[in-house]
């Protein structure tokens, strides 16, 4: 089993994520593919079929590590299905003899040991991420805000510390918070902001997303914005502002381009709010010392880095744990950090069977 190449699959209900590792052991390539799961599994086929044409894939010779959050899509009556289901659209392009599913503790699973463990499968990406940086950091709090959701992960003399495991369990235990920078609904966010001398009500309608207030205040990097809009309109700070005033009931004529800025600002607040209501509750299990770091993942890793700093603590971009030889990787890989981590853990596994 030496010898191989490794190819990371992160499959979200959202994105096709990819990382690519060479024989050497060297990361070569990561990319995010737009994939909406829930309008149906060719998106899934054509993002992997894209995926493989842009890679030096060999069949023979490279090993497949998945993971995954899509089976939660409401294309599946329930989750155990959707695990199911992925597994056999996965395994429609990639070889069975050299295709495993993350398994969370119970490690790399062939695909018919995890159509029987479709439990542990499930949702386990953040699993992957927190035990890759456990293999290089000591302690800190591992913080990947993604597209739609917020995974932290406590992480104490090079062990994870974690209270949940399902979905349910981890967002009782405040380890999953359901608030991204792309997709989350304004709505989803508070239900007022102050405009004009008074607070004023918004709108509960999918008029406008987190990815509208990050576009106005310059945050959202246009290469992660690859889900559409709302309304399937443009990603202008015009059309954002658009979208924004639309939730207050109002054209956006009604103020200028500062204003909406404003308001925009707000919410990027109170968003913060919740998500600092999670990092308080984490902290307060008292596991770690003051200078322990926060560690930042996902396309929400700007936010980390400001969180980081309120709270007054060091910062560690997920990157700067993976060894990097092409810098424009950089910011791919703390995009796609679950994929990247189930690279490596499979390489990890793979030298360890080789020996």
């Amino acid at each position: 089993m030496s010898n191989n190449a490794i190819i990371g699959w992160d499959v979200g209900g959202a994105h096709l994520k990819v990382a690519y590792i060479d024989k050497a052991g060297q990361l070569q390539s990561v990319k995010q593919y737009p994939c909406p799961l829930w309008q149906g599994l060719d998106y899934l086929h054509n993002a992997i079929t894209e995926a493989l044409t842009t890679l030096p894939y060999t069949p023979q010779s490279t090993l497949h590590s998945v993971t995954m959050t899509g089976e939660l899509v409401d294309l599946f009556p329930d989750r155990a299905t959707g695990v199911r289901e992925l597994i056999r659209a996965l395994a429609q392009h990639l070889e069975e003899p050299n295709l495993f599913f993350f398994g969370g503790t119970g490690g790399l699973l062939t695909a018919e040991q995890a159509m029987q463990h479709t439990e542990a499968v499930a949702s386990a990406n953040w699993l992957a991420t927190g035990l890759l940086v456990g293999q290089n950091l000591e302690q800190g709090l591992l913080i990947d805000i993604g597209s739609t959701t917020t995974d932290l992960l406590l992480i104490k003399q090079a062990t994870i510390n974690h209270r949940g495991y399902s979905d349910f369990e981890r967002m009782q235990a405040g380890e999953l918070v359901y608030t991204g920078v792309v997709r989350t609904p304004l709505m989803a966010i508070t239900d007022k902001v102050p405009f004009f001398g008074a607070w004023q009500p918004l709108m509960a309608e999918y008029f406008a997303t987190t990815a509208d207030i990050y576009r106005l205040v310059g945050e959202l990097d246009e290469t992660l914005d690859q889900m559409p809009t709302a309304d399937g309109q443009g990603k202008t700070s015009l059309d954002s502002a658009r979208r924004l005033a639309r939730m207050l009931g109002v054209d956006v004529s009604i103020a200028d381009l500062g204003k909406w800025q404003t308001v925009a600002t707000y919410l990027i607040n109170c968003q913060a709010r919740r998500i600092m209501d999670a990092i308080d509750v984490q902290l307060s299990r008292q596991l770690l010392p003051p200078q322990a770091p926060f560690i930042g993942a996902g396309a929400g890793n700007f936010v980390v880095r400001q969180l980081a700093t309120w709270y007054k603590r060091p910062f560690i971009d997920f990157a700067e744990l993976i060894q990097i030889n092409d810098p424009a990787l950089h910011r791919l890989v703390t995009l796609c950090a679950p994929a990247v981590a189930v690279a490596y853990l499979a390489r990890i596994w793979n030298d360890y069977c080789s020996r």
